[in-house]
């Protein structure tokens, strides 16, 4: 079947109400070896339609061992390891599945530093 643009534009409009912020990262190690991510921002927003609904069911479902903190479906495509910004938090991507309509994300809260020292 295809699907006219406006089609899409019509389904954006009625469920992507949300918006989420991109960010852009480095990987910065101290004199201590500590690691932690500097975030810039992209500049970039996605619409989109977040969930915090169920997160224990689709975390077994899932079978993830780590908790999640939100759900985001958009027609954007995120990679693992993406990071972003909804309501002054920051999240970062531990799955993203393509979806027929949208893109199906499933993210956690991020952490400024990293627990794990990195050998010399």
């Amino acid at each position: 079947m295809r699907i006219e643009a406006s089609f899409e534009n019509a389904i954006s409009s009625a469920f992507y109400d949300k918006e989420i912020t991109l960010y852009n990262y480095t990987v910065v190690t101290d004199s201590r070896g500590w690691s932690r991510k500097e975030l810039t921002t992209s500049g970039d927003t996605v619409s989109c339609n977040v969930s915090f609904e169920d997160l224990a069911l689709v975390q077994e479902n899932y079978g993830l061992a780590e908790k999640i903190d939100i759900i985001v479906r958009c027609s954007e495509e995120l990679e693992v390891g993406d990071l972003f910004d909804y309501e002054g938090k920051k999240y970062s991507v531990m799955i993203s599945n393509k979806r027929d309509s949208h893109n199906y994300i499933i993210a956690r809260k991020w952490l400024s530093k990293s627990t794990e020292l990195i050998s010399s």
